[in-house]
């Protein structure tokens, strides 16, 4: 996850029906690396996600990080 580019980050996203979060976090630029470190209030002050689409972001991230 750390190595992937933007668009894989934003694949990542959208296969797991976050396509809107997917396309604010493609906009910014967050590539693997970047994903691995945000929290959520990165994810809402910064990038401007509602609480709620933050908390699924990370949800799916760290459920990905699990089955690894």
């Amino acid at each position: 996850m750390g190595r992937w580019t933007v668009a894989e980050v934003a694949s990542f996203l959208r296969i797991r029906d976050l396509a809107g979060p997917a396309k604010v976090l493609a906009e910014s630029g967050v590539n693997g690396n970047d994903l691995l470190g945000l929290r959520l209030e990165v994810l809402t002050a910064e990038l401007r996600l509602s609480t709620f689409a933050a908390r699924k972001v990370v949800l799916a991230r760290d459920a990905f990080q699990a089955e690894s």
